[in-house]
């Protein structure tokens, strides 16, 4: 399980749960509108950690190396 610190608010993510899915199921309000890695609406950058390769796959390289991520595909 992942925690996750987000706008002043921690969580956990579950088994096989994405970010996106984590906040919503906890009611916090997070950014998104397609759930698919396309819109890049959701996009946010990663302080500490690593993001997956998966969450960073259509992430412009310049924000990749940056460590922005989709949270809907982490």
């Amino acid at each position: 399980m992942a925690k996750i610190a987000f706008n002043n608010t921690e969580f956990v993510c579950r088994d096989g749960e994405t970010i996106l899915e984590a906040s919503l199921r906890l009611g916090i309000e997070m950014p998104f509108s397609c759930r698919k890695g396309v819109c890049h609406a959701c996009l946010l950058r990663a302080v500490s950690g690593e993001p997956t390769a998966d969450s960073q796959q259509d992430v412009e390289p310049l924000l990749r190396d940056k460590d922005y991520f989709l949270p809907c595909k982490c």
